[in-house]
């Protein structure tokens, strides 16, 4: 008796484990598919199966581990077929197997790399400095303009009117003043301060509505961003424990400050330490 109810114990417990559930169902649908169709537990058709999801199950023993340890990434799909894509153009070009699996792998490893920064990522495109076009999407993601019409980067499928209302790109190397300028120098502050990208923001209190000042740490040091967005300059008192301008990004003129008064110009922003 007491044989019968240990077994029944056991039997309650196999039931209600989740794992066990699943192998049941999986063993039901085998069997049920292969009543229908007995090719289906052949040899052959079980190496291809196999085959088909040997990548996926690669996958997901990663994700596994990135879900139990609380995180979560949804680029894990497209990841894939980048390498895959990078694996066979190294292939098509004559290369061994070995050079084209190493090449996905950095493909991969860079992809995840850059996965872990703060800050956004796009692709670029001519339109970012400006060389907007009119009408549909493909006139306004035109091909870069260098230095003269003859020069010109291949412009996406559809285009229909390639128009450029800024100069070429040689033309706003030559303009300190140039949005091509402006680029530059906003990555630029983006590399000399670490806090941009990756600090925690913490929006401060203005004085102004088109002022706005935004706190960032990163590991324990702090940085103030100043965006003016007014026609006319703007000043407000610096916060304890900024004394100093660290960076800018202006138009017009220079921001200023002047003993415990920062001046930011109009549609500039400026970095205080």
């Amino acid at each position: 008796m007491a044989d019968k109810v240990g077994k029944s114990s056991v039997a309650k417990k196999l039931i209600k484990d989740q794992r066990v559930l699943l192998a049941i169902v999986i063993a039901i649908i085998i069997v049920v598919v292969s009543i229908i169709n007995p090719n289906f537990i052949g040899i052959s058709n079980i190496v291809a199966i196999f085959q088909q999801i040997c990548v996926l199950g690669i996958l997901t023993m990663a994700m596994s581990i990135l879900l139990i340890s609380g995180g979560v990434d949804l680029s894990v799909g497209n990841i894939m077929v980048l390498s895959g894509v990078v694996m066979y153009v190294v292939l098509n070009n004559g290369l061994p197997t070995a050079a084209a699996v190493v090449a996905g792998l950095v493909t991969g490893m860079a992809c995840g790399l850059l996965n872990i920064l703060n800050g956004s990522i796009f692709v670029y495109y001519g339109d970012e400095i400006g060389m907007a076009g009119t009408g549909n999407d493909p006139n306004k993601r035109l091909g870069m303009f260098w230095d003269k019409k003859m020069n010109i980067t291949r412009c996406p499928p559809g285009t229909t009117v390639a128009d450029y209302p800024f100069p070429s790109v040689q033309e706003q190397e030559g303009n300190p003043l140039s949005i091509l300028n402006y680029y530059r120098a906003a990555l630029a502050l983006r590399h000399q301060f670490p806090q941009i990208a990756r600090g925690t923001p913490t929006v401060l209190e203005s004085p102004d509505a088109s002022l706005c000042l935004i706190e960032k740490d990163w590991q324990g040091d702090r940085i103030l961003i100043a965006v003016n967005l007014s026609i006319d300059d703007l000043s407000f008192p610096l916060p304890s424990g900024y004394t100093q301008l660290a960076g800018e990004l202006e138009i017009w003129c220079e921001a200023e400050v002047n003993g415990g008064e920062a001046l930011v110009p109009s549609y500039g922003i400026a970095i205080f330490q």
